[in-house]
């Protein structure tokens, strides 16, 4: 690399003022909102996803940039296990909140004396209410819950995203006990 694009580089990594005063204003903006902490959270998902994808591209057509990495002694060693433990904990942290989800409807079901069958990953559950051949119980129940703020799908499987947290599939699984509830109340327990 160029002493002079070196010299940038350097400058760039070591300069932290601006990027504190960044990180300030964010925590400042998801603290006070819930709405901004989803939507911060999502584009923050995909603009690491685009860094990766663009780091790739650019280290591929830069050989000079492959020569710093490289001299850090651990090289392209170093980023293949940085891409490999980040799909790792991507997909242990979808897996996690599928199954948090999906555990947290069995044992409301249970509760409620409703049977359920789920399937699918836990990532993209499936749930379907037993001696519902119709779906009615289904549709009342994606009702039910879509009057608490989440929308469920009465037959098909549903997606859980990068942007969900555990605050949300808490929240989700307030909403599925409300519906759980009236279903019990309507008579339709198992």
């Amino acid at each position: 690399m160029p002493d002079e694009v070196a010299d940038v580089v350097r400058s760039v990594l070591a300069e932290t003022g601006h990027s504190q005063f960044v990180v300030a204003e964010v925590q400042a903006a998801v603290t006070a909102s819930d709405k901004q902490r989803h939507r911060l959270a999502l584009w923050s998902r995909r603009l690491l996803g685009e860094a990766i994808t663009q780091a790739q591209y650019v280290l591929a057509d830069h050989d000079e940039l492959v020569d710093l990495v490289m001299s850090s002694g651990e090289g392209l060693t170093q980023m293949t296990e940085f891409f490999d433990r980040l799909q790792h904990t991507h997909s242990t942290r979808m897996h996690e909140l599928g199954l948090r989800f999906r555990e947290g409807i069995a044992a409301q079901a249970a509760s409620a004396g409703i049977g359920v069958r789920q399937s699918g990953p836990p990532q993209m559950p499936t749930l379907l209410f037993d001696d519902d051949a119709d779906f009615a119980k289904g549709e009342y129940f994606t009702l039910e819950t879509l009057k608490h703020g989440v929308y469920l799908h009465p037959r098909h499987n549903m997606f859980l995203s990068t942007a969900h947290t555990e605050a949300d599939i808490d929240f989700a699984l307030e909403a599925t006990k409300a519906g759980f509830a009236a279903l019990a109340a309507r008579g339709h327990s198992s």
